[in-house]
């Protein structure tokens, strides 16, 4: 296990790496190593990506693998610690992306940084393992029907109105928890890619927000466009310098409006399509699609998706305020309600 500043210097000294001879675009069995360059000396990084049933170090099993853009994640089995564990790294042929390394640091840094809460995914702890970074993160079981995610649930239909209210306000709690950790330290911090698959869900329905990997702070990382299309807020598609939390409100709107609708406020054929729609266009009331959402919730999700980032909600608290209120006045209703019918 390595302190931070030990990490962060040997990150910075593989963003400078450059590899001789090809890596393999697939997961491979094959132990070769492949020699790199780095200040004028000899750095051996294994060049094998594991498969499942290796154990690595001798003390992960890895059970799972799921690749995705630069990453690879091994869910593993960790028997010093006897529990599951996921095991975030790079995918060898992006090796020698200083982005790609640039951007993991800075997750690394993040994780680290943010500590433990309820709502956000718990990362053990950072380390080179035979050479490459690993960040070691908690383990979040996927239901059986709607997957590890929330994007699952939107997709076959599992929210009702109660449901999707208790994950939007535990989203918040952990986006507010976040943005309020890095302004008691003097620094900002934006996500840049709110969507629902970075939104992943316990099988005890508990949110624990993910996906750092985009995430702006310390001015550390270039104010390019990055971020998923349908999701990207106004200013995050005019490469904007000035990004701040109000971005992330607007992306958490569009998640809210597909969960309560199970449709994106905006949908296009390509980018520069969204880009417009995001720009220039407003976007139906939730309410329009879906009749049976409260008129209150409704302006909730329109105040969140406002163009200009002062017309949106200013905190993820001021957000998670309005959501709990109305969660209170649609649970006293329900009572009311219900002692209706009894009487």
């Amino acid at each position: 296990m390595r302190t931070f500043d030990s990490l962060k210097g040997k990150l910075k000294k593989s963003e400078e790496i450059e590899a001789v001879g090809r890596t393999k675009d697939a997961i491979t069995t094959s132990s070769e190593k492949t020699k790199l360059e780095t200040k004028g000396r000899d750095t051996e990084i294994n060049k094998k990506e594991w498969t499942i049933g290796d154990k690595i170090e001798n003390r992960y099993e890895i059970y799972n693998i799921m690749p995705g853009g630069m990453r690879i994640i091994y869910v593993c089995y960790d028997y010093e610690f006897k529990e599951l564990v996921a095991l975030k790294t790079f995918q060898d042929r992006y090796l020698k992306s200083k982005f790609g390394m640039k951007s993991f640091r800075i997750e690394a840094e993040i994780r680290l940084k943010l500590g433990e809460h309820e709502n956000i995914v718990s990362t053990k702890f950072v380390d080179f393992i035979e050479g490459k970074p690993y960040i070691v993160l908690e383990y979040i079981a996927e239901d059986e029907k709607y997957g590890a995610d929330l994007s699952g649930w939107i997709a076959r239909g599992g929210l009702n109105l109660t449901l999707a209210l208790d994950f939007a306000i535990q989203f918040c709690n952990g986006m507010d928890y976040a943005h309020t950790k890095f302004k008691g330290m003097g620094k900002s911090f934006v996500h840049r890619n709110v969507k629902p698959s970075n939104i992943l869900i316990t099988q005890d329905r508990v949110v624990k927000v993910a996906g750092f990997g985009l995430a702006k702070i310390f001015d550390e990382m270039s104010d390019a466009i990055c971020g998923t299309p349908s999701y990207m807020s106004p200013e995050q598609f005019s490469g904007s310098k000035d990004i701040d939390v109000r971005s992330d409100i607007y992306s958490f709107g569009c998640v809210l409006y597909e969960m309560l609708t199970g449709k994106l406020p905006f949908v296009g054929i390509s980018l520069g399509e969204l880009r417009d729609k995001h720009l220039k266009e407003r976007q139906k009331n939730p309410k329009v699609v879906n009749p049976l959402i409260p008129s209150a919730l409704d302006s909730v999700v329109m105040k969140c998706l406002e163009k200009k980032p002062e017309n949106r909600y200013q905190s993820f608290r001021e957000v998670k305020e309005e959501l709990i209120k109305f969660k209170e006045v649609l649970q006293k209703d329900k009572m009311q309600t219900m002692n209706e019918r009894r009487g």
